[in-house]
């Protein structure tokens, strides 16, 4: 049975539980179409990437940070794992969603016990999950799957409104920045002047693709904070949750990576593959005995307000 993270936020005067947040309705509402929905298949260089470095490290432990249904991560892996006559001895299988969770419980139950020997279930958002091997993690490796910006503009924007009811009729926009301080570094969003509807032209689209293309250029003119553009899926019929995702430019997760992962503890790669940019982060003064897993744009689905706390809950998994 899959564990929850009871902790609510407060908003306002109001106190929310993560359960009833928009993000989470969303990726609930996703659950019985998400394995077969075009969104979730479009980048095969993640599971290329995903069990060449498997293969390459063995691990002893995987955690698969927003794992949805398990199908793409980490089930790949493990059975990659299982044909070199490698054992798994723990996967912690983390989601915002609970029902999508449930789905990667399902799915991994058909998983032979010899890929795995223990396996964990965590819903709830990745800053929340804590310590889960006591004090002294082992030494880990991370692989990150983010969007690339470029890809909004050459087809990422057209595969939205082909998805819309999928993650919304009406999409907003807004420049992704870093805001770094004495008082500590936080993500924030700046609304650009921009909606697409579903019904969006081609023309349409295509100006709105120029539009988006010389924001990000003109920001990162002014000064190195901008990581790429957010985009805000609604529906307007009803309330059934908010979609957000972030497309990072190269230069804007580079240095977003290098405020989590200094170059004189970790090496950092950052490479091009398909629709992702694909980051392998590896602890410099010990070999990896396990890996983290952040693909599919987690990264870039993760609510700006909590995404540099869950990237300082990453790091601590990595040991």
């Amino acid at each position: 049975m899959q564990g929850v993270l009871a902790t609510s936020r407060t908003q306002g005067a109001l106190e929310v539980r993560w359960e009833d947040r928009s993000d989470t309705v969303f990726w609930n509402e996703k659950a019985d179409s998400y394995s077969k929905a075009e969104l979730t298949n479009e980048a095969p260089e993640e599971l290329e990437a995903l069990r060449e470095l498997a293969a390459e490290l063995s691990p002893e432990t995987i955690l698969s940070l927003g794992c949805a249904d398990g199908r793409r991560d980490p089930i790949p892996a493990l059975e990659l794992l299982m044909e070199t006559g490698h054992t798994v001895k723990k996967v912690l299988c983390n989601d915002l969603s609970p029902l999508l969770l449930d789905r990667a419980a399902a799915n991994m139950a058909l998983v032979p016990k010899e890929a795995c020997m223990q396996s964990l279930f965590r819903s709830g958002p990745m800053h929340l999950l804590g310590s889960l091997e006591g004090s002294q993690p082992e030494p880990k490796a991370l692989l990150v799957g983010a969007y690339r910006f470029e890809m909004l503009l050459a087809g990422g924007l057209r595969s939205y409104i082909r998805n819309s009811r999928l993650v919304g009729d009406r999409l907003s926009f807004g420049l992704y920045r870093l805001q770094t301080s004495g008082r500590g570094n936080r993500a924030q969003v700046i609304p650009l002047p921009l909606t697409v509807g579903s019904s969006a032209s081609s023309r349409d689209l295509a100006a709105a693709e120029g539009y988006l293309n010389a924001s990000v250029r003109e920001a990162e003119q002014k000064d190195g904070a901008n990581l790429g553009v957010h985009v805000r899926g609604t529906f307007e019929a009803d309330e059934r949750g908010v979609f957000s995702s972030a497309w990072f430019t190269r230069k804007g997760l580079a240095e977003l990576l290098r405020l989590f992962f200094s170059p004189d503890r970790y090496s950092v790669s950052i490479n091009a593959a398909g629709k992702c940019w694909l980051c392998r982060i590896n602890p410099r003064d010990s070999k990896p005995r396990g890996l983290v897993t952040l693909l599919n744009n987690v990264l870039g689905n993760i609510l700006p307000h909590e995404l540099t706390k869950s990237l300082s809950a990453v790091r601590r998994m990595l040991g």
